[in-house]
């Protein structure tokens, strides 16, 4: 997943944003529609928004997204780190098929 610069004050309303935006399909269209917006409503700062260009992807039955993080730790690749490796995998890797509609649309 990519990381940002967010202010610690701010992780749970961002989290809130998230966890709406899973649970109500109109939230999840909003921020779909227009991300920038809905992160500023939650009180990500402006300078942080403008840092990113967000995009909102869903994963359907038919469609499956890999988010390649922001960074990797260039020590723990170059030491095998088995645990890391494999956590960099399963975030990928996920044995539940989401609904066709869940991003709103098919």
């Amino acid at each position: 997943m990519a990381r940002f610069p967010m202010p610690a004050s701010k992780v749970a309303a961002l989290g809130r944003v998230l966890a709406e935006a899973g649970t109500d399909p109109s939230r999840r269209q909003a921020l779909i529609d227009n991300p920038k917006a809905v992160l500023a409503k939650a009180g990500v700062p402006a300078e942080v928004i403008a840092l990113f260009d967000f995009t909102v992807v869903c994963d359907t039955s038919a469609k499956r997204h890999v988010v390649l993080p922001y960074r990797y730790n260039p020590a723990k690749l170059d030491r095998v780190d088995e645990d890391y490796l494999n956590g960099i995998a399963n975030s990928t890797l996920g044995t539940a098929t989401p609904p066709a509609s869940a991003c709103g649309r098919n």
